[in-house]
């Protein structure tokens, strides 16, 4: 089996790139005034659009160096300078000509300074922005967007949004626009974190994969409901307790200790104690009250031997005429008889008794002991033989009483995916090729994405994984909207760095990447002396735009760009009208698609047009009705 170059997987954390932001300045009179973002939310993508107000109340012209701390994941997808009603946009230049650029246009040796020029690059994972001439007793509006994926933490999805704590920063306001979800907002240390109301109700995939250089770029997101299962009602559960010398009195005590952890968990069960080193023998007298529990001597380790099957063997006697739910617990610490294994196989257990096994590795000091760790174990030859009862093999180290207490949960109901991957496809050779991803806990969500090879098959994925004994295995929906976005979220997460031309992605998003950078220049008309700045000069009267980068005749046409839209969304017979100016898109109208209007128009709007020079509006109508059948 295959395996895909993963490029970029990880589960959301609780924090953003870095600490907080923080601005410099040559001067002494810059105050940041207002920091306003504004949150629209698409499934599990957020929209940002972040403005902030500069103001000098010096003398002096001054110029802002702003370290910016986005959200985890998230991507700029956009720079403007000036103020609503008159932005000047910035164009996405390769890095290293956008900073010469910048140089130029702010240097000391700048014959005519345009203007505001602005500049926002990223280093490692520092966003930067710098904006030359912040005016003497005036001030500067700069706004960016941001896409970001949201987390699922808890059941909800939510965004941590790193805030500056200095006092010369005040905090954002986060504001609603029309038609975007509520969002509750609470303050955790110097984020804010904004969670967004609803869960699923069964686990959830979508997915989106586009061809780009070097392969196939590709996007999975999962999300699992609150509450994988429910408690199980009243059931019956015997324990089988390894208490061969091997594990001794310490390790004896270990297992007691999860037993209580369960019981207590569950107090209406009722239960029964095996145990077994060379031979198996019932502890209790029957099946016991929760509530008794405390009242059971704990057995010895003295004997040598560890015949698990012959505990289990006994462990299913016990079960033998009693009704409702029943299962059983084996702990092991390994070391097994030589035929275990193999004699595993032979074992006849009745259908409807659920079996788990849990092999405890050893840890007698202090420092053990406040450790945890869990593993599940899905190739193991135990795991085969719990699988085939519904249950699973876990392998537990430590345990401290609330690391016991979650360990006992997910012996009492599902509480993640295990074994979690992705079946990217098959290769020429008929070979599958798959991405491992790893755990998905329940309320979590996963977001990862990657770079297949282009031979990885058809735009087809399967999710797999396991919810202890049970098999999933489901297909992932490639969802229109998600491709419009996938660039950007590659590109957040750094999936687009191990490309053959990582900056064809960073273009195709038009996205600040590492080898990419925004700049814009916003030119006005304003009267000023030439004012020295710190070894700096600005012009007079300077009226002349400036425009960076290469510029087009014209807008071309975005006729393909809809047609392939409307097919991906099973759209026929309608018509549609945009109005763009240049690269932006400023109007959408739609007529006759019926059930695909929703998908249609939320794809237009998430279109991104080839590069070109802004201009008056245009407007293009597009029939995309069938032809007619004679």
């Amino acid at each position: 089996m295959k395996r895909a170059l993963l490029v970029g997987a990880a589960l959301w954390a609780m924090a953003g790139r870095g600490r907080a932001d923080s601005l410099k300045t040559l001067g002494v009179g810059v105050i940041e005034r207002e920091h306003e973002v504004t949150v629209r939310v698409a499934g599990n993508v957020s929209f940002l659009e972040v403005t902030r107000h500069f103001e000098n109340g010096a003398r002096l012209d001054d110029e802002v160096t702003l370290a910016i701390d986005l959200p985890a994941g998230a991507a700029v997808t956009g720079l403007r300078v000036g103020r609503p009603g008159a932005w000047h946009s910035a164009v996405l230049l390769d890095e290293a000509a956008a900073k010469q650029r910048y140089l130029d246009l702010t240097g000391d040796d700048a014959s005519a300074p345009a203007g505001t020029p602005a500049l926002m690059s990223l280093r490692g994972e520092t966003v930067t922005l710098e904006l030359f001439r912040v005016p003497a007793q005036g001030d500067v509006q700069v706004a960016y967007s941001v896409i970001a994926p949201l987390a699922r933490v808890d059941g909800r999805r939510q965004l941590v949004f790193p805030v500056e704590a200095q006092p010369r920063l005040l905090a954002p306001r986060f504001a609603n626009v029309p038609r975007a979800e509520t969002f509750e907002v609470t303050i955790v240390g110097e984020s804010r974190v904004l969670r967004f109301p609803g869960s699923p109700r069964t686990l959830t995939a979508r997915g989106a994969r586009l061809d780009v250089a070097g392969g196939q770029l590709w996007r999975v997101e999962v999300d699992a409901p609150l509450r994988l299962s429910t408690a199980p009602s009243p059931h019956s559960v015997v324990f089988v307790i390894d208490r061969s010398r091997s594990e001794g009195a310490a390790g004896v005590r270990a297992q007691l200790a999860l037993v209580q952890a369960y019981l207590t968990a569950a107090p209406t069960t009722r239960f029964a104690l095996v145990g077994f080193d060379r031979q198996a023998q019932q502890l209790t007298p029957g099946l016991l009250a929760a509530a008794r529990f405390p009242t059971v001597a704990p057995p010895s380790a003295e004997d040598n031997g560890s015949d698990l099957l012959a505990g289990l063997a006994l462990a299913v006697r016990s079960l033998a005429g009693v009704t409702g739910e029943r299962r059983i617990i084996a702990f092991t610490d390994g070391y097994l008889r030589r035929d275990t294994l193999e004699a595993a196989a032979k074992l006849v257990i009745p259908a409807g008794i659920l079996i788990h096994v849990v092999l405890r590795e050893r840890g007698d000091s202090s420092d053990d002991r406040n450790s945890f760790e869990r593993t599940r174990l899905l190739e193991h030859d135990l795991a085969t033989l719990a699988h085939a009862q519904g249950g699973m093999a876990i392998r537990l180290a430590g345990g401290a009483p609330h690391d016991l207490a979650r360990a006992a949960i997910e012996l009492l109901r599902p509480v993640r995916l295990d074994g979690v991957s992705l079946l990217m496809g098959r290769d020429a050779e008929g070979e599958e090729t798959t991405e491992e991803l790893g755990t998905v806990e329940e309320g979590s969500g996963l977001r990862v994405s990657g770079l297949a090879p282009s031979s990885a098959g058809a735009p087809a994925l399967r999710l797999r994984g396991w919810r202890w004994g049970e098999r999933i295995d489901q297909f992932v929906p490639m969802t229109p909207a998600l491709a419009a976005v996938l660039p950007a979220l590659a590109v957040g997460d750094d999936s687009y760095a191990e490309s053959a031309h990582p900056e064809l992605i960073a273009n195709l998003a038009g996205a600040l990447s590492g080898s990419t950078s925004l700049l814009v220049v916003a030119t006005e008309a304003r009267d000023v002396p030439w004012v020295p700045v710190h070894g700096r000069l600005h012009v007079n009267n300077f009226r002349c735009g400036l425009t960076v980068g290469t510029a087009h005749a014209g807008p071309a046409s975005p006729r393909p760009q809809v047609r392939e839209l409307v097919r991906s969304c099973r759209g026929s017979g309608g018509q549609v009208t945009l109005g763009i100016t240049g690269d932006e898109i400023i109007d959408v109208a739609t007529r006759g698609f019926g059930a695909a209007t929703t998908c249609i128009e939320d794809g237009l709007w998430s279109m991104r047009l080839a590069p070109a020079e802004p201009g008056n509006p245009r407007y293009y109508d597009f029939d995309l009705s069938p032809p007619p059948t004679s």
